[in-house]
């Protein structure tokens, strides 16, 4: 850190830079109650730092520049399996103050990213639970009022957030029967996030199912306001069938020959309440040999 400093009244304004700081050190800072333990990462930044006083107020701190984590791994506590990683997330014409606070950012990068995502029976997601305490509050430092929570919540603005090489265990637990997705090479943008309650952020996300069937993820989100407000249609195409022969084998007494599936969900999410609906079609769905299952059903399937 290079710059001037004021005693009386205190005042600085620095040049700051960290190159890869190990961030593990921080893990006591988490309470014990957070689901996250961070098991590698390293911080690195540099910017211009400044703080001013009065004699009538706490100290005002603003910070612009860039700052990124990289080498970031994390495990979930509670099933004990990787939770989130990757490999270089950045953060570019960072702009941070408090007192007023407010954070801007230009753009956010994401490269090389793992994320096992988990919606659970009651529509929770375990993005959001992991940082909840048992009793449903968030994790924090105080215990302001639901009022005042709402009226102190800062202003954010997230002008971009870039995503590439993005790998996804999606669980969704919420809607019967329960379905899980592996998603492979996920990548696009997430434009427009401010913490507006009328703001909505547009979600559009690419990538593969299984390595083999295209995934389209797009709509409208926004996590910053009091009430999360949540629009996304997830679609995978031209899923390959025959794969499951194992299970039409043992269930229906038939090997699947061939056939192609189409999934699409879609997810609303306003006012804490979570609808979801699902829709599944088939192509050219034929039916082979037959295959000698005590648990095949007496049915004419073909």
């Amino acid at each position: 850190a290079n710059g001037n400093v004021t005693l009386n009244p205190l005042a600085l304004d620095m040049v700051v830079r960290v190159q890869e700081m190990d961030v593990r050190p921080l893990q006591p800072y988490l309470s014990e109650q957070v689901g996250l333990i961070i098991t590698e990462g390293f911080f690195s930044t540099s910017g211009q730092m400044k703080l001013t006083s009065r004699s009538d107020t706490d100290p005002s701190i603003t910070y612009a520049g860039r700052a990124g984590l990289d080498r970031f791994a994390s495990i979930d506590r509670r099933n004990a399996d990787d939770f989130l990683k990757w490999n270089a997330l950045s953060f570019d014409n960072l702009n941070v103050s408090v007192n007023p606070i407010r954070l801007s950012i230009d753009q956010i990068s994401l490269a090389d990213f793992f994320a096992r995502v988990i919606v659970d029976p009651d529509g929770s997601i375990n993005l959001a639970t992991m940082f909840t305490r048992p009793d449903g509050t968030p994790e924090s430092s105080g215990s302001p009022t639901p009022e005042a929570a709402d009226n102190e919540k800062p202003p954010v603005r997230i002008r971009q957030v870039l995503l590439s090489g993005g790998d996804v265990d999606f669980s969704d637990n919420f809607i019967k029967p329960t379905f899980r997705a592996k998603f492979h090479d996920l990548a696009g943008n997430v434009s427009g996030l401010e913490s507006i309650a009328e703001k909505r952020a547009d979600v559009k996300l690419e990538g593969m199912w299984a390595k083999q069937s295209p995934v389209k993820i797009t709509g409208q989100i926004n996590p910053l306001i009091a009430e999360p407000y949540v629009d996304l249609n997830l679609n995978i195409s031209d899923i390959e069938l025959s794969p499951f022969s194992p299970y039409s084998g043992k269930y229906l007494g038939y090997v699947l020959e061939k056939g192609k599936l189409t999934f699409n969900v879609a997810y609303l999410m306003e006012n804490h309440r979570l609808e979801g609906k699902n829709s599944i079609y088939i192509d050219q769905l034929t039916l082979g040999d037959t295959v000698d299952s005590p648990e095949a059903v007496s049915l004419p399937i073909k």
